[in-house]
């Protein structure tokens, strides 16, 4: 795992190669330090999640099938683990990116759908074997059923087809998913980052709550954090900008 900042960008890669990333207990672990650094590091506004390799993630480690065989509960073990991590629980309070480049297997899906924007370059595939091995993963997304249905049974979708059903929202050529998951925070860094964090983070909360809120609730929620942004110094420096007509200069406060 490596953690990098690059003025306000973090980039965090999966980085066993060898293993074709595959997560083991080090790398949840790794993971969520990564992520916890970077939630309270006032400086970071925007993280990448990327991978070295010719795989984005090849799912879960083999080691922990041999501690299932040994009666070890290892489901538990890792539920526990991402309970406890914030981006993984949705409870982290900035926006994510990942760039997916090779194939995303098992859990490797699961890790890739809990960004808030992604990128898939085109050869890049997704698939959850985990019928093949007598057991299902639950698809946390709003998917028409039939496609569903189709991932649960084992099938791979390739980058074109994950972005056609809305799995994806960016497609990059062979390689350059990163480039383009760049690029594309960049763009993003240019906007009032208070607002920018607000706006997905409702929108996570929405995704991860148990029930979908009404929406007199999320009248509610929105016209709070309008009123607080507006009061932000962001928020007058937008108005400010934007009638001197010239580039903003934001500080997340």
């Amino acid at each position: 795992m490596t953690y990098e900042r690059q003025g306000r960008l973090v980039t965090i890669t999966l980085n066993r190669p060898e293993r074709l990333n595959a997560i083991d207990m080090a790398t949840l672990q790794a993971l969520r330090e990564a992520w916890q650094r970077y939630d309270e590091d006032a400086d970071a506004w925007l993280a990448i999640l990327a991978a070295n390799g010719r795989a984005f993630c090849a799912g879960a480690d083999r080691s922990w099938f041999e501690r299932a065989l040994a009666g070890e509960d290892v489901l538990g073990v890792f539920l526990e683990a991402t309970r406890h991590d914030r981006y993984w629980s949705g409870r982290i309070d900035k926006p994510t990116i990942v760039a997916v480049d090779g194939p995303a297997v098992g859990a490797g899906v699961d890790l890739m759908l809990r960004a808030d924007l992604r990128v898939m370059a085109e050869g890049a595939s997704l698939r959850l074997p985990e019928v093949d091995r007598g057991n299902y993963m639950l698809l946390w997304e709003n998917l028409p059923y039939a496609v569903a249905a189709e991932m649960l049974t084992g099938a791979a979708l390739d980058a074109v087809r994950a972005h056609q059903v809305g799995l994806v929202n960016r497609l990059a050529p062979p390689g350059q998913a990163l480039a383009v998951a760049t690029a594309w925070a960049s763009d993003l860094l240019d906007k009032p980052p208070l607002v920018l964090r607000a706006a997905l983070k409702a929108l996570r909360q929405i995704r991860h709550s148990h029930a979908v809120p009404s929406q007199e609730v999320m009248r509610e929620r929105a016209t709070a954090d309008s009123r607080t942004l507006a009061a932000s110094a962001d928020g007058r420096e937008a108005i400010d900008a934007f009638v001197e007509r010239r580039e903003p200069r934001y500080q997340a406060r």
